[in-house]
């Protein structure tokens, strides 16, 4: 009896020394620097409102999350067309990424797409593209622009920056007078960038004329998991019904 239960306690200690890993499928997720869902902390590691938020899906779903980049957009995109990343968020949807990706039942999280502009430009409320014509904006090489900006592209004035610092370069152009505004898809990761530069007290947001962006985790279609993911997320996802924006508020005032 006593050797038994010794032979129990040994299996006990070599089971709670193991690696997680040995016992959950990992999943590979790719990812691009921006302030607050994701960017590396002072030690290396991701952290932020995306990392908090996927981490309790993952537990749920019985993975591990090996985090990968940051990497420039269109690299990322490249990497998870290619399976060599299995799974990225902040994506929205379209025809031509359906046929990359898996989308899960429902978005994680739905935003305003806006321009940030200087208080001091003129433009104060954006109702038509013509309220843009002559307005140098940044844009991210690789990202999707919001329905407004992608539907009138033709008409207006896009300057394109690649690498994987692409955010934090498009604010200092803005800053520098090279732009004349920066879009993005949150007006929270304008909040944030704008307060790592000082700008805070600076910057204008306006939204565009167009309904809510809806933002998905995406999983790769070359991903040799992807299937069996798609479902565990799905299922922790409607399990857990965390209201992303709570994650938020860990990282910004969210008014």
């Amino acid at each position: 009896m006593q050797k038994r239960l010794l032979i129990h306690f040994f299996l006990f200690l070599i089971l709670a020394i193991l690696p997680v890993s040995l016992f959950a499928e990992t999943l590979k997720v790719g990812y691009f620097d921006i302030k607050p869902h994701i960017s590396l902390s002072e030690e290396g590691k991701p952290v932020g409102a995306g990392v908090d938020y996927f981490l309790a899906l993952a537990r749920e779903m019985q993975v591990d999350i090996q985090w990968v980049g940051p990497l420039p957009f269109k690299r990322l995109f490249e990497e998870l067309r290619k399976g060599k990343v299995d799974a990225s968020f902040l994506f929205q949807k379209n025809t031509q990424r359906e046929k990359v990706f898996f989308y899960p039942d429902k978005p994680f999280y739905l935003t305003r797409s806006v321009l940030a502009l200087l208080k001091k430009h003129p433009l104060k409320e954006i109702k038509t593209v013509d309220d843009l014509l002559g307005i140098k904006i940044g844009l991210i090489m690789g990202a999707q622009p919001s329905v407004f900006i992608k539907s009138n592209i033709d008409k207006l004035d896009i300057e394109y920056i690649a690498g994987e610092t692409g955010v934090s370069t498009n604010y200092r152009k803005l800053k520098m007078g090279r732009i004349d505004a920066v879009h993005t898809h949150t007006k929270i990761a304008v909040l944030t960038e704008a307060k790592k530069l000082g700008m805070q007290d600076d910057i204008n947001i306006l939204q565009l004329p167009e309904m809510p962006t809806e933002l998905y985790f995406v999983i790769s279609k070359k991903s040799t998991i992807g299937g069996k993911v798609l479902r565990k997320y799905n299922s922790a996802a409607s399990e857990l019904n965390i209201d992303y924006i709570n994650c938020l508020k860990k990282y910004i005032d969210i008014q």
